[in-house]
């Protein structure tokens, strides 16, 4: 989705300024970042890693589930979220993932949460993923 964000000549030097020397009112377009990343390895037969890198956030939760559904479709015997790349995480997020994880396992693939640093522990224990920590 873009936003169109117009600066008047007036507002926040717009006009004259080393990053626009014309006259002329500028118009910036803002793109939306996704604050997550998700690599998918293959670490052995049987073994999928989803190493997970960023904010977690709850605008990431269906990319999450996206990537995750993917890896399932091969009905991997493991799927191991590597959350050592991850640098916070909201409560939202932390109970979807923990829901998300709790459905894998319901269809016979062992999940586990792992490489989490203490901060990202206590907040996925605190959603109830204490069976998936490792």
């Amino acid at each position: 989705m873009w936003r169109n964000k117009r600066r008047e000549p007036d507002g926040g030097g717009v006009r004259g300024s080393a990053l626009n020397p014309s006259d002329e009112p500028r118009l910036d377009l803002e793109v939306p970042v996704a604050s997550m990343s998700i690599t998918v390895t293959i670490l052995s037969a049987g073994v999928v890693v989803l190493v997970l890198r960023g904010r977690m956030r709850g605008e990431d939760i269906d990319p999450f589930r996206d990537a995750l559904h993917r890896v399932l479709r091969d009905r991997p015997r493991e799927v191991h979220l590597d959350l050592s790349g991850i640098v916070d995480v909201e409560p939202f997020a932390a109970a979807a993932v923990t829901a998300a994880a709790v459905e894998a396992e319901r269809t016979g693939t062992t999940v586990r949460v792992v490489h989490a640093s203490t901060p990202v522990r206590q907040r996925m224990s605190t959603a109830g993923a204490d069976g998936l920590l490792r």
